[in-house]
């Protein structure tokens, strides 16, 4: 990372080696066994998705320091791209629709519990509260950044997220459970419990 200018993001790319088998993934999902066709798609897109995941430690330059808004974050991402072949595999096959969102949902749950282990272990990464500064800092290196230079990676920052279905973001280092999570008003895992 290179040195931290006040009310600036900086991000360092991580490498988790993903390691998923389409066989259990299968199985968890408890769905009939794919045609040939669709098991070549699911394979192909785990291959390709797998490396243009992006996982990111971000890092804010803070002078004053925010209280509780932390100053590092986890965010891992697959790019549109994937959004776009995802929505057209629900256009041709709800089954196979599914099961690809799935696969990219799954990829990123991986990814955060290689980084941070203890989110994989509690099944949970705690979304973290940001203060209005960070938020719009964040946006902004978002609407920014571009992965590898390619179109099909720019964000599109939004006012609902960051621009990304598949992705998550976190506590870096993991910060524990609900009661750091922005979320835990809302949280269907919190009211069923």
């Amino acid at each position: 990372m290179s040195p931290k200018q006040p009310g600036a993001v900086q991000a360092q790319s991580l490498n988790p080696q993903l390691e998923l088998c389409l066989p259990d993934f299968l199985r968890e999902q408890k769905m009939p066994l794919p045609s040939v066709e669709e098991m070549r798609e699911l394979h192909a897109c785990l291959e390709a998705w797998s490396k243009s995941l992006v996982c990111l430690r971000l890092s804010f330059a803070d002078e004053h320091g925010q209280g509780e808004a932390p100053s590092e974050l986890l965010w891992v991402y697959l790019p549109e791209a994937v959004e776009r072949h995802i929505a057209d595999a629900w256009q041709r096959s709800p089954t196979q629709g599914h099961l690809l969102h799935s696969l990219a949902q799954q990829l990123c749950r991986k990814a955060v519990g290689l980084v941070l282990p203890e989110a994989g272990v509690s099944g949970c990464a705690p979304l973290p509260g940001l203060t209005r500064a960070k938020t719009d800092l964040l946006r902004r290196f978002v609407a920014e950044f571009e992965h590898g230079g390619g179109a099909e990676n720019k964000f599109v920052s939004s006012s609902a997220g960051l621009g990304r279905v598949y992705s998550i973001l976190t506590y870096y280092p993991y910060a524990g459970d609900c009661a750091r999570c922005a979320l835990s008003e809302s949280c269907p895992r919190l009211r069923h419990c």
